[in-house]
């Protein structure tokens, strides 16, 4: 490989990385305009469904990393500050490096006083608020939804003799179907997919922050890549 189409390269993949992030932005933005015209309430049908209500296990329970509780879903990061030695006119530069991540979920009951829904989270779209513990050089971030906690799901409701989850006699189940495209692409082609540890309307209000700042991150990756590639070869 010649030295001169490395930059091509390496530009054309910061650009495929930021469409892709532009692309589930827009991807979520459908799901909150879909969303936030309709309210969460018993399930009495198999279609898209909105249900709010606690957080309960239906088998078992996770403990989180670094964490004595009982959660259900999770979503874990141990990130570094990384030091840069070479010190010029602004001073030392640092930056946040991810040395460890995990993420795990199980199927749980939606306790809604009306309708005990079973949920299916490992394919959903957490909007899970986040906890950061920092010690020095070293910082955790952790994300969960814990049992007994107040829960807000939308997604595709079937019935649970279509499901791939056992439900106890419970009637339905929301989970995703399996599919081969990626997150980004389903988000744009499917139903939403949402759990959140919070009540709806401010479910929708992460959702539309999140697509937004996605979309503006992507759009704004491939505008700074296009413009440096045109003062190069200009």
């Amino acid at each position: 490989m010649e030295l001169a189409t490395l930059p091509v390269l390496v530009g054309g993949l910061v650009v495929v990385i930021g469409v892709l992030f532009a692309v589930a932005g827009i991807g979520q933005l459908r799901s909150w305009s879909r969303l936030r015209s309709t309210s969460a309430g018993m399930v009495t049908s198999p279609g898209l469904a909105e249900v709010e209500g606690t957080a309960e296990p239906l088998h078992e329970t996770l403990e989180p990393p670094r964490e004595n509780v009982d959660c259900l879903a999770y979503d874990y990061t141990r990130q570094e500050r990384q030091h840069d030695h070479d010190i010029d006119d602004d001073g030392p530069d640092t930056e946040w490096q991810t040395t460890h991540s995990e993420s795990d979920s199980v199927p749980f009951v939606v306790d809604d006083d009306a309708s005990n829904v079973v949920v299916d989270p490992s394919a959903a779209n957490l909007l899970f608020d986040a906890e950061t513990d920092r010690h020095g050089d070293v910082k955790h971030t952790s994300k969960r939804l814990d049992v007994g906690e107040q829960v807000y799901v939308a997604g595709e409701a079937r019935s649970a003799a279509d499901a791939d989850v056992a439900t106890d006699g419970r009637q339905y189940v929301i989970e995703r179907s399996e599919s081969l495209l990626p997150p980004a692409l389903r988000s744009i082609t499917e139903k939403p997919f949402v759990v959140a540890d919070t009540g709806e309307k401010k479910a929708e209000r992460r959702l539309l922050l999140r697509g937004v700042g996605s979309v503006v991150l992507g759009v704004g990756t491939v505008a700074v890549v296009v413009a440096i590639g045109t003062g190069v070869v200009g």
